[in-house]
């Protein structure tokens, strides 16, 4: 009797297929490494966040448990996969969790924290790693992408202009759950480099529980932060309460000044999240931008201005060069950028900063 080799095919196609689902539709959490034949291949010139290259990874975990709890104490098992060139991965054991406050509350997807502690990656730049932060979608539509993306801009903005700031590297991540409703899908996040890498860099310790005045920072950084900040139209700090601030001190001096490292910028009128409110009662919207940095001189002022003014080609190529963005966003924001240098002109920025921080001193008298 002959067979139709089309029957052969047929069988074939449905094993494979049921494999496939088992796999994708298993409900233990019990992660294992070798899930996927992948090979390892050890290479330590990898660099987690001095290279800005998209990074791809794969996050496999219970997906379920975690949008339907977000558990914030208890860390979940997951499988990370990641893909360090075309050609070759790596498949490791974490653990992860939920982070952050008002995201953690409001997110169905909130922010993750990767812990990576006791797990070997044959990196020396992970293997260094205790846990990050990972910056995620918060929801799943376009809508948020863009705010993570333009955040992840701020954070590149900010490393163009000091070395005392958080590196990131933007990702894209595909998720596989292993829970019960076996969800899969891809976004984009981007880490964000851990404190203790910082103090390493600048041979610094942490300063913790202290609320800084602006005294106690070196003029030009306290300066330079605050132009930045009015640049982005963010609103959403304060030194003085340490809010979206760590303090560094360089090791050994104890006299030097507080270094203040500014963080989480989604509250500012570069991302123009529609859920942000200003944090400032002299604007109305987080588009507008104020200024709520210490008074200084004019020559004072213009030494930061002119500082700058040398950074607007970077700030207008970073946007232009990122392909993640399309093209109505990406103009939308340099027309954004474009209005804080339009200021310059006749010098118009002096008075207005001058006049608000002229403003705040008289507001804060009272």
């Amino acid at each position: 009797m002959i067979i139709d080799p089309r029957y052969y095919i047929l069988i074939l196609t449905l094993l494979v297929t049921l494999g496939v689902s088992s796999l994708w539709s298993q409900s233990d959490t019990t992660v294992n490494e070798n899930d996927f034949q992948i090979p390892e291949v050890v290479i330590n010139t990898f660099k987690l966040f001095e290279d800005n290259e998209i990074l791809e990874l794969t996050l496999r975990f219970d997906i379920t448990e975690y949008m339907s709890d977000k558990p914030d104490k208890e860390y979940l098992d997951a499988l990370l996969t990641c893909y360090y060139n075309e050609q070759d991965s790596i498949n490791k054991n974490i653990r992860l969790r939920a982070r952050g406050n008002y995201r953690y509350r409001t997110c169905e997807f909130p922010p993750l924290r990767l812990n990576f502690k006791d797990t070997h990656f044959g990196f020396s730049d992970l293997d260094s790693l205790n846990n990050v932060k990972m910056v995620t979608h918060c929801f799943d539509n376009e809508t948020y992408q863009t705010y993570l993306l333009r955040e992840y801009l701020i954070y590149r903005f900010y490393n163009i202009v000091t070395d005392y700031s958080f590196r990131v590297r933007l990702l894209k991540v595909q998720y596989i759950d292993i829970g019960e409703r076996g969800l899969v899908f891809e976004q984009y996040g981007f880490l964000i480099e851990p404190l203790d890498r910082i103090l390493f860099r600048e041979n610094a310790i942490e300063i913790e529980e202290l609320n800084p005045g602006f005294d106690d920072i070196a003029t030009t950084l306290i300066d330079r932060i605050s132009l930045f900040q009015y640049m982005i139209g963010n609103s959403d700090w304060f030194i003085q309460f340490g809010h979206n601030f760590k303090f560094i001190k360089k090791a050994g001096y104890t006299n030097t000044k507080v270094i203040p490292i500014p963080y989480d910028f989604d509250y500012s009128g570069f991302v123009n999240a529609h859920y942000a409110a200003p944090s400032n009662n002299n604007i109305e919207s987080i588009s507008e931008r104020v200024y709520m940095g210490p008074c200084r001189t004019e020559e004072e002022f213009s030494e930061i201005l002119d500082e700058f003014k040398g950074y607007e080609d970077f700030f207008l190529n970073e946007v232009r060069n990122f392909e993640y963005l399309d093209r109505r966003v990406k103009k939308e924001l340099i027309n954004y950028i474009k209005s804080f240098y339009a200021l310059y002109k006749k010098d118009n920025i002096l008075d207005l900063i001058i006049k608000e921080c002229n403003n705040n001193d008289e507001i804060d008298k009272n």
